[in-house]
């Protein structure tokens, strides 16, 4: 067993791999960057920032008596922080993680936006000032459910100011357990979230005043409708009610729109310049692939705004054999088929109607 030492004041790390246990302690304003570091991390009494580093190590790693600011980090494994202020922003956690006072003679302050946390369960205890926003939460570790190991486990005293806004809650198995609250005063504000999946959610103790804990309503309790959990696509699609349903008086999104819920904002501007770049009108996007085709054929188009889109399948003779759409469309890139597998082969054609236009493109169905 060995390990590295890292202090001293401005002290800078960059572009380095650290193999077995790190070591960052007594300096101001130090600097790692673009690093991995491999082995268990103990860090105090320092004040810095920490920048796309990825820390891996299958011990407990911790930070204590520190002021730290993370950007764009990757957390995998066990960590616990104890810090006097703590910024953790775009990171990823894929582990468990316990956020406690140091010294109740300080005021802490933790702040936890726009990260993805997988797997990830905590003990938040004791912290004056805690802030969780705009995060993407997927709950796949639920523990014993004897227990019922819970997603947050909250020791709060007074005084205390908690937050808990515009996060994205995912549950990869039923019965887990969302919150667990064991206050000495009131709750902490839990607003404009989704929280999706869970059976088994809330479970809430308030000593001074035996009240359960509620979630009001502005929290959305449905499916999400993100691009592909599967995948670990966390985007939003087009049609999700986490859309612009964050706290209004979030700061906006990039794109100047209202805040959305979870990580990964809609970004509507770049959405279409990327995928509809210069087109104003619908028609000129209709494609087919392939054509002449055999069975099956993919159809697609992209609309520069939303609009009511209908999309059927006729004959030579101008009868309709099939309807593909026929609803109010997002802007964006869309993408669907036809299985003309129990139809015979021949000449037909794909009609469109969008903006109070209509077009026909011919396809060819051959045997």
């Amino acid at each position: 067993d060995w390990f590295t030492v890292f202090m001293g004041d401005n002290a800078l790390m960059e572009n380095c791999t650290v193999e077995g246990e790190l070591r960052i302690n007594n300096g101001e304003n130090m600097q790692i960057s673009n690093s991995v570091i491999t082995g268990a991390v103990h860090g105090s009494d320092f004040t810095g920032t920490i920048i796309d580093t990825e820390f891996n190590t299958t011990r407990s790693s911790r930070f204590e008596s520190s002021e730290i600011d993370f950007r764009g980090c990757v957390f995998n494994g066990f960590f616990r922080f104890s810090p006097i202020c703590m910024n953790i922003d775009r990171c990823r956690f894929y582990g468990k993680v316990s956020i406690n006072s140091t010294d109740r003679n300080d005021e802490e302050t933790v702040t936890i936006n726009r990260c993805l946390i997988i797997g990830f369960t905590s003990l938040i205890r004791i912290i004056d000032n805690f802030y969780f926003t705009n995060n993407t939460v997927l709950y796949d570790s639920c523990g014993n459910q004897d227990t019922w190991e819970p997603l947050f486990s909250f020791q709060l005293e007074e005084p205390y100011e908690c937050q808990i806004f515009n996060n994205l809650l995912i549950a990869a198995q039923d019965s887990c357990q969302l919150f667990k609250f064991i206050m000495d005063t009131t709750f902490p504000e839990v607003s404009y979230n989704c929280i999706y999946g869970f059976d088994y959610i809330l479970h809430s103790s308030n000593r001074s005043q035996n009240t359960p804990f509620t979630l009001n309503e502005t929290n959305i309790l449905s499916n999400p409708r993100l691009m592909s959990v599967e995948n670990q696509d966390f985007t939003l699609d087009w049609n999700s009610p986490c859309i612009d349903a964050g706290d209004p008086n979030s700061p906006l999104d990039p794109d100047s729109t209202r805040a959305d819920i979870g990580a990964f904002y809609r970004d509507r501007n770049m959405y279409v310049s990327r995928n509809v770049e210069s087109i104003t009108n619908c028609m000129e996007s209709l494609s087919f692939y392939p054509n002449p085709f055999n069975s099956s054929i993919n159809i697609n188009f992209a609309l520069p705004f939303c609009s009511f889109t209908a999309i059927s399948i006729t004959d030579l003779s101008g009868r309709n054999v099939a309807t593909l759409l026929n609803e109010r469309i997002p802007t964006g890139t869309h993408h669907g088929n036809w299985d003309a597998v129990n139809y015979p082969a021949g000449v037909y054609f794909v009609k469109m109607n969008c903006n109070g236009k209509s077009m026909l493109k011919k396809i060819v169905l051959i045997e």
